[in-house]
């Protein structure tokens, strides 16, 4: 089964761990990681659930920030 963005799924057989924050940006304390006993299924779409989270940073502030921080920046590259 392929994942599609805006659908709503159900994950069985997921283990919940620690958020090792040096590798992501998520700000949440823990992770769900999966296996190939885990079970995917579609399921009603719920409109509670919220969509993407970001928290970007102005670029005039990174010179600011603590290094190795990971941060959300969205810009526009014109040639």
């Amino acid at each position: 089964m392929i994942l599609e963005e805006n659908k709503v799924f159900n994950f069985k057989s997921g283990q919940v761990k620690m958020a090792n924050k040096k590798f992501t940006s998520i700000k949440n304390d823990f992770c769900i990681t999966f296996s190939d006993h885990t079970e995917i299924t579609p399921a009603s779409n719920d409109n509670r659930i919220k969509g993407k989270g970001y928290n970007f940073t102005k670029l005039s502030s990174v010179n600011e920030l603590i290094q190795s921080q990971t941060i959300d920046v969205i810009g526009v590259v014109i040639k």
